[in-house]
């Protein structure tokens, strides 16, 4: 990290830059119907965040399913979901936020355990697609939230100081990777938070009316 950088600002994908988990959790009930496995959406949500390989792992285990954890990732239809993000959006204000953090020297990463392919249809939403100097996905690493091993990928490659550096989560196994990683947390209440709820040195409820950097400084002096 260079001197002349405040710090380093590590942001979540999902429930944090885009609301995805709006339209996941329907196509993963609809998927789980197929094996014949009666989820609700409330019934996903209730499962924290996980990634696709968590999840079905999961269920594999809960209901004895028959195929591998690979055949069944594999069976969730992704173009659905990508197809659905240009009107979905990004979370109201993160963009500007981004761009006001980038402004006053923050580095800037993006660490999420979804799919490269996922995460360069939510890059391709933003106006500054090169905001990130670094972004972690799923297929960087064997072992994901709330395992530590993505965010300290994410410091190595940025040469940052996890005591420096600030992690944006919206789910508990998020916080957990991110302090595990020595990275102070402020808390996304996205809405999912309320089935998810964690601990965190601060909280944001809206990107909208909130100054990200400010709440960021603060964190970083505590």
């Amino acid at each position: 990290m260079t001197q002349t950088s405040p710090g380093t600002v590590l942001f979540d994908m999902d429930g944090v830059l885009i609301d995805s988990h709006r339209c996941a959790h329907k196509i993963l009930a609809k998927v789980a119907a197929t094996y014949g496995i009666t989820l609700s959406v409330a019934d996903i949500r209730a499962m924290g965040s996980l990634s696709g390989a968590q999840f079905w792992r999961t269920l594999k285990q809960c209901y004895g399913l028959t195929p591998t954890v690979e055949e069944l990732q594999a069976s969730y239809p992704v173009a659905d979901e990508i197809a659905q993000y240009s009107q979905l959006g990004l979370m109201p204000g993160i963009e500007q936020q981004l761009q006001q953090l980038k402004s006053k020297g923050y580095q800037l990463g993006l660490v999420t355990s979804a799919t490269r392919e996922r995460v360069d249809a939510v890059l391709a939403l933003l106006t500054d697609a090169d905001v990130f100097e670094v972004v972690i996905s799923a297929e960087d690493v064997s072992r994901h939230k709330p395992e530590p091993h993505c965010y300290h990928l994410a410091l190595e490659l940025m040469s940052a100081s996890s005591a420096r550096s600030v992690a944006v989560e919206d789910s508990a196994n998020g916080a957990m990777a991110a302090c595990l990683a020595g990275c102070k947390v402020i808390g996304f209440k996205s809405p999912q938070w309320a089935d998810d709820p964690f601990a965190a040195n601060a909280f944001v409820d809206d990107f909208r009316n909130h100054d990200l950097s400010t709440t960021v400084e603060v964190v970083l002096k505590a």
